[in-house]
């Protein structure tokens, strides 16, 4: 089986970071929602798509993912 993790700790171009856990279990969202905010890293993230040039990862940026219980996938 193939596991994903939502706290990053394989991006090596990041020096200082947060990250938070928060399980939910409301009537519109059961599962986790995780933050992680970068703080510092060694270079920012930039990806070209559909032809523009994107910077995902900087520092100041945040990343937010929701994990549905029950969900296959990631």
């Amino acid at each position: 089986m193939k596991r994903k993790f939502s706290d990053r700790a394989n991006w090596r171009r990041i020096l200082k970071k947060n990250y938070a856990c928060i399980p939910m279990d409301e009537p519109y969202f059961r599962g986790f929602v995780t933050l992680y905010r970068i703080q510092d890293l060694r270079d920012p993230l930039w990806k070209e798509y559909n032809g523009k040039r994107m910077c995902l990862a900087d520092k100041g940026y945040l990343w937010t993912q929701h994990y549905p219980r029950g969900s296959t996938s990631s």
